[in-house]
């Protein structure tokens, strides 16, 4: 991905942020959330489906757990969820309100940041504005456990800012050819600017656990053979005419029919996330490494 004109203002962002970090680390509470990207090669996987039902199943453990709809323009969480924000993100970078006031409080306390839908502006925002939003998000890492991003599929710039500076990402894909292809393109992208990221893949409407291991293995081999990376499997879930109807009933799988097999499928990848989480110390993490993924593409 290119950013243009960088260079102007990394100076500043550099400043800032050093000074923005030093506040908050004397502070008691330190950052302490895990912050993690949920991802997919092209649109149609149900990565949006899999972030609201992560969010709700961590929620329900007890975890404080924000949901951020960065689907920029497109966002949906917020219909997967039953919830009717009154603001999104536009309030935000037009300075009507900050971050931490459009959030909206859903099911068994989970939270959500509205992306918007349909608001040209949200889907074509420059690197100075996507800079104020990272910064924002990570100023929410101390007071969650979690905050997950539902970013856009695909590789567009709005996407990858969030992945090149994510700690840990959750690739969702299908069996598709196209969409195990376009996986792939997003993990070699991800990798080249972002090699410490823990990837995690999801297999998703899969026909069988055979086919589900077919999926893993395809993309672990190539990523080993041309990355020298293996990915890590978080399981998979089977495709389901129950996610279709909890989708029309906006209430996750989990909830609405917790007893199906996507809805046991996509606990088991949540407790994933309770017991599988990072070894090294938590704290800043989401805007360190997106001001290190701006110094190396000035």
């Amino acid at each position: 991905m290119a950013f243009q004109g960088l260079k102007r203002f990394t100076q500043f962002f550099m400043s800032s942020l050093g000074k923005e970090r030093a506040r908050r680390t004397t502070r008691k509470g330190a950052a302490r959330a895990r912050v993690l990207c949920i991802a997919s090669g092209k649109g149609g996987t149900g990565k949006s489906v899999m972030t609201a039902n992560l969010g709700l199943y961590l929620a329900t453990k007890g975890k404080k757990v924000l949901i951020l709809d960065a689907d920029l323009g497109l966002a949906n969480a917020h219909l997967l969820l039953d919830m009717q924000p009154r603001y999104n993100l536009s309030h935000v970078l037009n300075e009507k309100r900050s971050l931490e006031e459009i959030i909206d409080v859903g099911p068994e306390g989970l939270q959500l940041i509205s992306g918007g839908s349909g608001i040209s502006q949200l889907a074509a925002l420059d690197e100075y504005h996507l800079f104020l939003l990272i910064r924002q998000v990570a100023a929410l890492e101390e007071k969650n456990d979690f905050i997950l991003i539902d970013t856009s599929a695909g590789i567009a710039p709005q996407t990858m800012v969030f992945l090149y500076a994510a700690r840990e990402i959750i690739l969702v894909t299908t069996p598709d050819v196209t969409a195990m292809t376009d996986a792939y393109a997003m993990m070699k992208t991800m990798m080249q600017k972002n090699p410490e990221t823990r990837l995690s893949l999801v297999a998703n409407k899969t026909r069988s656990e055979k086919e589900a291991k077919g999926v893993y293995e395809k993309l672990d081999r190539v990523s080993q053979k041309f990355l020298s990376r293996s990915i890590r499997s978080w399981g998979h879930v089977p495709f389901d005419k129950h996610v279709s109807r909890s989708i029309v009933k906006k209430d996750p799988i989990i909830r609405s029919f917790p007893r199906s097999e996507a809805g046991r499928a996509i606990a088991n990848v949540g407790k994933r996330l309770l017991t599988d989480g990072p070894k090294e110390p938590v704290g800043d993490r989401l805007e360190k490494s997106f001001e290190q993924a701006m110094i190396g593409q000035g």
